[in-house]
């Protein structure tokens, strides 16, 4: 039934925006204020305005909410491509960078 599909669609999307919440605390959790002064901190008030946002998408079912999530998110991906272009990792274990700020 509808209602059925409906609670489906719900449900799923529940639980992305729960994902999406908590990689955007991971990245908020990973940042050295302390090294990475004004960079550091407006990153901080970033991730907390998307965390807010994407609680406020989850609350209010809101789309547009969550659109403005995923433009600020993309938006600062593209920026740190610039700085820093992704390259193939040949290491073994610890061959990751540490992109800390």
């Amino acid at each position: 039934t509808m209602d059925a599909l409906r609670a489906a669609v719900s449900l799923a999307r529940g639980r992305a925006i729960t994902r999406a919440q908590g990689i955007v605390a991971e990245l908020n959790s990973a940042l050295d204020r302390t090294k990475g002064g004004e960079l550091a901190a407006r990153l901080g008030l970033l991730y907390d305005y998307a965390l807010a946002k994407l609680l406020e998408a989850h609350t209010n079912q809101d789309g547009q909410a969550l659109s403005e999530v995923r433009r600020l998110l993309k938006e600062l991906h593209e920026g740190w491509v610039q700085i820093c272009p992704p390259r193939a990792v040949t290491g073994g274990a610890g061959a990751s960078a540490d992109y800390r700020v």
